[in-house]
């Protein structure tokens, strides 16, 4: 089903016939009562500068995750329920965890948690059982400071593509395989020579 968005309402007059990509990388003061003072506490604060940054903020999608959260939990759930009536399950901790750290477009390029299961080799059902001192925690933990680390340098779609493809810097190695096995260190120095210049 399409959606329809009134940015009339939501951008200042100046960005408004922009395209969506072009609107993304417009500074926070393009939305409608965010001054420019505004934007500058945002900017020393979390050091966000675009309404993409605004968008991917960790934080702020954090909060969005727990509202989310909250409005899917009735007051009276820790109640007793009637047998008759199923009551929906919230996420685990693990699938709260990887909604949190991980960038949403991320998230959605690779298929959610399913898809992030599947990534690093791992059971979907493996994530609800994860211990935080488990191989299957590390591996998470490793993968998630080399998305983030790439997300600074790609979106998020190139990313995924990246850590799947052949890498000459690792000798032909997949990057999510390196990672798997070996740790992320030999890919965060890769990512770091593509920060530099280098082609990654």
């Amino acid at each position: 089903m399409a959606v329809r968005v009134n940015l009339e309402v939501l951008l200042e007059k100046a960005y408004e016939d922009l395209p969506l990509t072009a609107i993304l990388d417009a500074p926070v003061a393009a939305l409608t009562g965010v001054s420019d003072s505004d934007a500058e506490v945002l900017r020393a604060a979390f050091n966000i500068k675009t309404m993409r940054d605004l968008g991917t903020n960790k934080y702020f999608r954090a909060a969005a995750v727990l509202l989310d959260l909250a409005k899917s939990v009735k007051p009276d759930e820790s109640e007793v329920s009637p047998p008759s009536v199923v009551m929906p399950q919230p996420p685990t901790a693990t699938e709260m965890e990887i909604q949190l750290i991980l960038p949403q477009a991320f998230l959605e390029a690779v298929g959610g948690p399913d898809g992030v299961a599947q990534l690093i080799g791992v059971a979907t059902l493996e994530l609800g059982r994860v211990a935080e001192d488990s191989a299957v925690a590390r591996r998470l933990r490793d993968v998630t400071r080399v998305v983030l680390a790439a997300t600074e340098i790609w979106h998020e779609e190139v990313v995924l593509t990246w850590l799947r493809s052949p890498n000459g810097y690792l000798g032909g190695a997949r990057p999510i395989n390196v990672i798997v096995l070996e740790g992320p260190s030999e890919v965060l120095d890769v990512l770091d020579a593509a920060a530099s210049g280098a082609f990654a």
